[in-house]
């Protein structure tokens, strides 16, 4: 029996709903603007198969919504009337309606932030730091809870005894995933979509973000050669495109890793469509090993996977089996990707004080963005909300810097801590942390600025154009 051209309705109002309730299982948010920007860039590098759970359990929850509404519909004699209304209500309560309708029908909250946007005033450093920036995904300071994740976090406790800690870094709308994060802490910007204003996709932009000057290149001006490695594939979401736009010399992904490994460890190392960690830390050894070696000053930036979510992804010397896989387990997840980040630190720090002395090394080690699974983990009040953002080998050790900011004023506070810009230092909509003027979060709290940043055309336009 063919179904009845109203239920119909209701089936295309759940269909279209079904990849967000994908992203809230699996997730435990919506953010529209990672989800506008991955519109733009799309999804290249990566599969569905991390999301296969939250995929099964959203079909079978939709499909028992319509199992439901076909059951009442028969039993109550439902008119056409029925199944628009509820059609309707599925349509109002997907969340790119709903975020149509606020753009259409609630006015924008008024907002100065391109006025707020600055340029360092660069000086060059009396020496040039080689600079290892070490992006941990979604290691955040709420797994330093030791009632709720006991002990995981003791290896990055151990690296902010001797390092500048900021414990008030938190998150602004457009930093909320990995190239937006890493876009933020190295360019003092949000990364708003440029679909936000409804013109032209990233597609006919010819390069990212071309008004905003990021930090690879200014080392990139300072003659350093920068290398960036990750797990995945650099395509995913932009990131190749973002790196090399802004000069970055060289780009090590799993298609790198792909033939520098043997099929056994590569096979090993892999989960999904990514990488463990222990082969994204191997090869930034490697790399560090040559560019430690070579006359030039370095930036090496490396991305980790670790404590994605509710699940996570482990490095295969944590396992059982060796073999790297997903994980509930997040305290596990946590703890094996800081003994490695530690790891990776320490022996970094000794090759280059043996093989390059009389340079100096500066390490940045910090989350990406908070936690995914942030819903799902309660934790102290101090801890939640707030990013891992630690900074080794320069002015500060073993002191804690407690003003509030975000990833913005990350680039900002690095280039005044690594001395390439005159104090007080501002970038883009960042303020250094090491300088007296006020942050934008400490003026106008996290609140006010995502409210100005979810429609601020104005900003988009000069960011893209």
């Amino acid at each position: 029996m063919r179904p009845r051209w109203p239920f119909l309705l209701v089936l295309a109002a759940a269909l279209m709903m079904l990849p967000f309730v994908v992203i809230a299982r699996g997730f435990g948010r919506i953010d529209m603007m990672a989800i506008l920007l991955h519109r733009e860039f799309g999804v290249e590098g990566a599969d569905l198969s991390g999301l296969s759970s939250e995929i099964i359990a959203a079909c079978v929850s939709l499909g028992l919504l319509l199992l439901c509404v076909a059951m009442l519909a028969a039993l109550w004699r439902l008119g056409w009337r029925s199944y628009v209304m509820i059609a309707g209500l599925l349509v109002l309560a997907n969340p790119m309606a709903q975020y149509g309708l606020r753009r259409a029908f609630i006015p924008p909250v008024p907002s100065d932030l391109v006025a707020q946007l600055r340029s360092p005033d660069l000086v060059s450093p009396a020496q040039f730091p080689d600079i290892i920036v070490v992006y941990l995904e979604g290691l955040d300071r709420r797994f330093s809870d030791p009632d709720r994740f006991a002990g995981a976090y003791h290896e990055i406790a151990q690296l902010q005894e001797k390092a500048l800690a900021f414990s008030g870094v938190g998150q602004i709308a457009g930093t909320g995933w990995s190239l937006a994060g890493m876009v933020a802490s190295q360019c003092g910007v949000p990364l708003v979509p440029h679909g936000l204003i409804g013109r032209n996709n990233f597609n006919s932009v010819s390069k990212f973000l071309p008004n905003q000057q990021c930090l690879t290149d200014i080392l990139a001006q300072n003659g350093y050669v920068s290398n960036f490695v990750v797990g995945g594939s650099s395509a995913f979401a932009g990131i190749d495109k973002y790196y090399r736009d802004h000069q970055i010399n060289a780009i090590f992904d799993s298609e790198h890793h792909k033939t520098h490994f043997s099929a056994a460890t590569f096979a090993a190392a892999s989960i999904d469509w990514i990488l463990d960690d222990q082969m994204v830390f191997e090869v930034a050894r490697q790399r560090a090993a040559e560019l430690i070696l070579q006359p030039a000053p370095f930036a090496l930036i490396l991305e980790t996977t670790g404590p994605h979510g509710r699940r996570g992804y482990i490095s295969r010397r944590c396992t059982a089996d060796n073999q790297a896989t997903k994980s509930t387990d997040v305290t596990a997840v946590v703890r094996c990707t800081a003994s490695e980040t530690l790891a990776f630190v320490k022996a970094v720090q000794s090759q280059h004080a043996k093989l390059r002395q009389g340079h100096d090394l500066r390490i940045i080690v910090l989350s990406d963005h908070l936690n995914h699974g942030a819903p799902f983990f309660e934790v102290r009040p101090e801890l939640n909300a707030t990013n891992t953002v630690l900074m080794l080998g320069g002015a500060g050790q073993g002191q804690v810097v407690d003003r509030q900011g975000a990833m913005i004023d990350v680039y900002p506070t690095m280039l005044e801590w690594l001395g390439f810009a005159k104090a007080p230092v501002a970038a883009g909509l960042g303020r250094s942390l090491l300088s007296p003027p006020q942050t934008l979060v400490e003026d106008r709290g996290i609140a006010m600025i995502d409210a100005m940043l979810s429609g601020d055309a104005a900003l988009a336009e000069r960011l893209w154009q």
